[in-house]
Formats: structure tokens, C-alpha cells, sequence
């Protein structure tokens, strides 16, 4: 449990660090961690919204909802706090037929839909931080996600702070004050540096183009220029041979038409 609130807090600290789109989650600013008064929770309750995203904690969610309320409030209250993906997957179910007339009914939908098992989480993290199109993100947001999949995941520190410096580019992780990071403080303070430095940043990798274009050559023909698909002597050669057997049809002699003598005769 302390690991996990001192990881939570080395997040939050990066985050703030950095104008990271995922701190809007974490900061106390967003419309998914403010807390607002609900219509049909008690007046004195306040709830966090639910919007059904991966980093939310459902089983923590509907814990908070039900603290302080008795079934019929909490089940009033936790629909009315639904945004978003969460409440348009509620609605569908709703109208598929989905029963909602208890809280424990409710909370048996919300766990199975919304709570996501822990071995796939563990692999969400590990195929992020393996995932080429990684480059495609800062390299601020591409560790702060990792660190927020890792914490959902219940990943040991030693083994995400391991993964997260071995999916930095080669340059970074041949710097002597990376190379010896072995935990996320390490890490934070090395990005800090590195982004101080403005070396915080994916290699760019360089484009080779040829000084001259490549050659074609015929191989029916010899010619340079082009290939033998559009050759026109070979294509002329075929429609030749075409007219020429459709002529020897035409005659009614024998298809095969040779110049010369065979067996002595012409």
C-alpha cells in the first residue's frame, strides 16, 4: 500500500512537472476527478463523476458511492454520476433490457463491464512500452502513460522503471546517469535533467536517398529506360504472332507454318 502511494504521488509530481493531456485526470481539475453534488445523493454527499475510463477504479467508485447511503440512494446516485462511455454503455443496456432495480444488481453490471483483470492490464503495460508507434507521442506523455498503465497494473518498480529506461532511444540509455536509474525517483530526476537540457526527445531517424535513380533495363530487349511489361517490341512481337495465327486459321492450313525445307521437302 505504501508502494502504491508513493508511486501515485511520483506520477502526480511528473505530471505537474510537465503540460502532460494526462494530467488534466490526475491534477484535481477535470470534470472526471472534481467532485460535484449529484442529484438524489444526500445534500451533505459529495461523488466523483464516472466516465468509464481505464484509469478509473470502479470497485473504488462504487465503494465511495455507497459510503453513508443505503441501497436505493447510492444505486439514485451512482446513475446520476455517470458520464460519458460509462452512461451511453448504461443506456444501452438499459434499453437492451438490463435490469437496475437493486443496487447490488447494479454494481454487478458495473464491475463486470467496466473492471478490467489484472493480467491484462499487465499486458497493456508491457505492450505499450514495446510499441513502435510510441515514437508517435512526446516523450514526456509516452513515460507518464507508462507509469499510469504500470500503477493499474500493480507492476513491481524495479520492473516498470526497468521497462521504461529500455524503451528509451539508445542515445539516452547510454548516458551514464541512465544507465544506473533504478527506481522512479531516479527516472524523474533523469527526465527533469534531460528535459532541462532539451534532450528529451525520440531520435530521428535519417532519410537515405539515392543521388541517382536506379537503372532499368529490358531484358527482352536490352534497352534502358523501361521493363519488359512495357516494352513495345515485345508487344509488338505478341500482337505479330497473334495476326499471324489468326491468318494461318483463316487459310485453313495447318497452324504450324515453317520457312524452309523439312525432310528435303519444301
Amino acid at each position: 500500500m505504501m508502494f502504491m502511494n508513493l508511486f501515485c504521488t511520483l506520477k502526480k509530481k511528473f505530471l505537474q512537472n510537465f503540460d502532460s493531456p494526462l494530467a488534466a485526470t490526475y491534477n484535481g481539475d477535470s470534470s472526471s476527478c472534481c467532485k460535484v453534488a449529484a442529484a438524489g445523493c444526500p445534500p451533505a454527499a459529495d461523488a466523483q463523476t464516472f466516465h468509464g475510463k481505464r484509469w478509473e477504479d470502479i470497485r473504488t467508485w462504487t465503494a465511495a458511492i455507497k459510503l453513508g447511503r443505503t441501497a436505493n440512494e447510492a444505486l439514485e446516485c451512482a446513475v446520476g454520476l455517470l458520464r460519458g462511455e460509462a452512461k451511453l454503455a448504461f443506456l444501452i443496456e438499459k434499453k437492451r433490457g438490463g435490469d437496475f432495480g437493486c443496487w447490488k444488481k447494479f454494481l454487478e453490471w458495473a464491475i463486470e463491464k467496466f473492471e478490467k483483470a489484472l493480467v491484462l492490464r499487465k499486458t497493456d503495460f508491457f505492450g505499450f512500452v514495446a510499441n513502435e508507434k510510441r515514437q508517435e507521442m512526446a516523450l514526456t506523455d509516452f513515460v507518464a502513460t507508462a507509469f499510469e498503465l504500470s500503477i493499474e497494473a500493480e507492476i513491481e518498480e524495479v520492473s516498470t522503471v526497468r521497462a521504461i529506461v529500455s524503451s528509451l532511444p539508445l542515445s539516452l540509455r547510454r548516458l551514464p546517469d541512465v544507465e544506473k536509474i533504478s527506481t522512479s525517483e531516479e527516472l524523474l530526476k533523469a527526465i527533469n535533467v534531460l528535459s532541462g537540457q532539451g534532450k528529451l526527445a525520440w531520435e530521428k531517424k535519417p532519410l537515405f536517398k539515392r543521388n541517382n535513380p536506379p537503372k532499368r533495363t529490358c531484358y527482352h530487349c536490352g534497352k534502358g529506360g523501361h521493363v519488359a511489361s512495357n516494352c513495345r517490341a515485345k508487344k509488338k512481337e505478341q500482337k505479330d504472332n497473334k495476326v499471324n495465327a489468326l491468318l494461318c486459321r483463316a487459310s485453313g492450313s495447318h497452324p504450324l507454318r515453317v520457312e524452309g525445307e523439312i525432310n528435303g521437302r519444301p
